[in-house]
Formats: structure tokens, sequence, C-alpha cells
């Protein structure tokens, strides 16, 4: 049984007892696509961000056609935005 103080230690430190593991899976997975991001950045452009970013303009939409006739549909909504 807890004592008041180690409740309130709990509370103030975030913990939330009816929650069990405090990281949620949306950020488990923000963090999995940040790492990645962060890896790939590092080792195909020398930690060059601005590189990154032409490349995936210049490739944006055939990586996208690409995963739509891989997924059999005709075409990717995102392959059609344009920035």
């Amino acid at each position: 049984m807890k004592t008041k103080q180690q409740e309130e230690r709990e509370v103030t430190n975030g913990f939330n007892p009816l929650i069990k593991n405090r990281r949620s899976p949306w950020m488990t997975a923000a963090t999995t696509c940040s790492g990645l991001s962060e890896a790939l950045k590092l080792r195909k452009f020398g930690g060059d961000f601005n590189a990154m970013l032409v490349w995936w303009r210049q490739h944006k939409e055939s990586e996208h056609l690409a995963l739509a006739k891989a997924n059999g549909t005709s075409a990717s909504p995102l392959a059609q935005i344009t920035p």
C-alpha cells in the first residue's frame, strides 16, 4: 500500500496510475521516425538537411506513385501535392 506522500510524489512527477506505460504508441512512432530520419540524413546526405529535402522534393512523386502501384491503386493522393 502506498502512502499519501508516495501518491503525491508520483502525481507531481507526471505518473498517472491509470496509464501503465508513460510512452504512448504515437510518441514511440514519432521517436522512431525521427531517429530513422536523422540516421538517413547523416548516412546518405552527410548531415545536410537541405540536401535531403531537395532530394525528397525531386523524388517525392515517383516514390508515391511506386507505393501506389505496389498497393494496387492507380495514384497516390500525396503524389498530387506540390509545394
